[in-house]
């Protein structure tokens, strides 16, 4: 059967500027100097562009003076700065020039050399865009569906994406498949999603590609095809995705839509690791624990339950807490593993079989510890969850302090049983 995953698509959230179109010199302009300046810059004689570019400005002219403000933002031929640039860009865009109301916009929004003013970004986004800049569009959808510097207006924003989409912004057919996806002011459709995440997906969008293959496991939009689906998270997890790399990961572990492979399944859980998600960190922790796709190894094991647990994972907590009441590569410590149990049931009551599990290890605990021991637990479990004190300082004060419990005849303390990735929604 194949496993089920959580509904994430994504809409990006970033306001794209520099990296999109202020890497482009502007020569649109009848005058010579400009043409003149341009030479200079392309032979990387920076000095001599903008000698050439500063003689056209002065006369007025739009492209001249985007290319200061340019040169300026990025610091060639001259020391990066960011309030000059905004000057410069303020007076071409003045005179409708396109790329400086776009990046003027991008300015606002980002408080580069001018008081960050989301409003004031959307009013050059929208003059920007009204003169069909596809990335500007993008931005102006942004602003509406997350309400930065204007009211929220989720149908305005699938206008706006649905122009800059009509001119292949990846960023943008990405996020309007997303709405219409979930229905989320449109109809939803996802058949017009699926084509529009493979509109994105097939430029190389990560998003777009993670997000198609999940189109593809849940059958929505596009026949139920899981080695489509693994094809896409692969292109996406190459890119660095988190989420396409635990979804990879998963099916590798359970061998949907490619032969189960542990050692792949380890390769993306510990790349996903090494980005910081706590889901990625336990899984990683299961397999050195299991030694699955390598060779059983309880100290790395140990370290990477460690690592989910101080984000508060509570699957990472009951099998740290497991690992201690058992003395399992470790020095046995019930005091300690009761606290992690007591900790995992207030991290996420929304795990069920976690928090049984966690339940159930920590009666079992209970057995073996004295009413002070209780007690000082709880309370310990308390101030980590409130965040009074890191879980890190909690265990360093029972391996130096606590007296261990020698072990009784009990009922051993079990690990979470397998549970699927933790895919959460990104908004960048």
């Amino acid at each position: 059967m194949p496993a089920r995953r959580k509904n994430f698509s994504t809409r990006l959230f970033i306001c794209q500027g520099f990296a999109v179109f202020a890497m482009l010199i502007i020569s649109v302009s009848v005058n010579a100097g400009v043409s003149e300046g341009l030479v200079a810059y392309k032979a990387h004689n920076f000095a001599l562009a903008l000698k050439e570019f500063a003689a056209a400005a002065d006369t007025g002219d739009a492209a001249a003076q985007y290319n200061i403000g340019l040169m300026l933002e990025r610091g060639e031929g001259v020391a990066q700065n960011y309030p000059d640039a905004a000057v410069w860009y303020g007076r071409s865009a003045e005179q409708g020039y396109v790329a400086a109301q776009f990046n003027l916009g991008v300015l606002y929004q980002r408080g580069l050399g001018v008081n960050a003013d989301p409003a004031q970004a959307t009013v050059w986004y929208a003059k920007a865009a009204d003169q069909g800049f596809a990335d500007a569009q993008y931005n102006l959808g942004v602003a509406y569906d997350q309400g930065l510097g204007v009211n929220q207006d989720v149908a305005q924003a699938a206008q706006w994406y649905r122009r800059a989409a009509n001119q292949g912004n990846a960023n943008a057919q990405n996020n309007l498949g997303s709405l219409y996806e979930n229905g989320i002011g449109i109809d939803r459709d996802f058949v017009q999603a699926a084509a529009l995440y493979r509109a994105a997906a097939e430029q190389g969008h990560s998003l777009a590609q993670t997000n198609l293959g999940q189109m593809y496991t849940r059958g929505n939009g596009v026949d139920h095809d899981d080695n489509q689906a693994v094809f896409w998270f692969a292109k996406a997890a190459a890119q660095g995705d988190i989420n396409a790399q635990l979804l990879l990961a998963a099916d590798y572990a359970r061998g949907i839509g490619v032969p189960q492979d542990f050692k792949a399944a380890l390769l993306w859980y510990g790349k996903a690791a090494q980005q910081g998600p706590a889901a990625a960190q336990q899984k990683l922790g299961d397999l050195y624990r299991l030694g699955l796709g390598t060779s059983k190894d309880l100290k790395t094991a140990t370290s990477w339950y460690r690592r989910a647990a101080e984000q508060g994972d509570a699957e990472a907590l009951n099998n740290l807490g497991s690992i201690y009441d058992q003395g399992i590569g470790v020095t046995r410590n019930r005091a300690l593993g009761f606290m992690l149990f007591s900790l995992a049931l207030k991290s996420n009551p929304g795990a069920s079989a976690t928090i049984q599990t966690a339940t159930d290890n920590r009666r079992s605990s209970m057995l073996q510890l004295s009413d002070r021991e209780i007690d000082a637990g709880e309370a310990q479990a308390e101030a980590v969850h409130k965040g009074k004190q890191t879980l890190a300082q909690a265990i360093d004060s029972y391996v130096k302090t606590t007296v261990v419990v020698p072990a009784k005849t009990a009922k051993p303390a079990k690990p979470a049983p397998p549970a699927e990735p933790l895919i959460h929604r990104i908004q960048t």
